[in-house]
């Protein structure tokens, strides 16, 4: 059965030859240009640091610092508690916990 499949299909592929020509360049256009847009987000995703990264979990107080918190609006002399790369508090009235490293960005 199999074998009068393909034996239709070659006999139709040559009765219309300038379709199937068509069709198989368009999908061949088609399956290049899916790679190459593939490719190019691909490279964006992989591509390397800059300079040195430190992914180093901790515990760090920025104090002293100027933060912008929306539009127009910003904190002076505030504080800034970073745990685990996560932003834990933020504000005027921040104590600074013991095991923090205390980064002063006065100045």
């Amino acid at each position: 059965m199999l074998k009068n499949w393909l034996k239709i299909a070659f006999i139709n592929y040559r009765k219309n030859w300038l379709s199937t020509i068509v069709n198989i360049l368009g999908l061949s256009v088609g399956l290049c240009v899916f790679l190459l847009i593939f490719q190019f987000c691909r490279a964006q995703e992989t591509f390397p640091v800059n300079g040195s990264w430190d992914i180093r979990p901790g515990k760090y107080a920025f104090t002293n610092a100027t933060i912008v918190t929306g539009a127009g609006q910003t904190l002076s002399n505030a504080t800034l508690l970073v745990n685990n790369r996560l932003i834990e508090s933020v504000g005027t009235k921040v104590d600074v916990p013991k095991g923090y490293i205390t980064v002063d960005l006065k100045g």
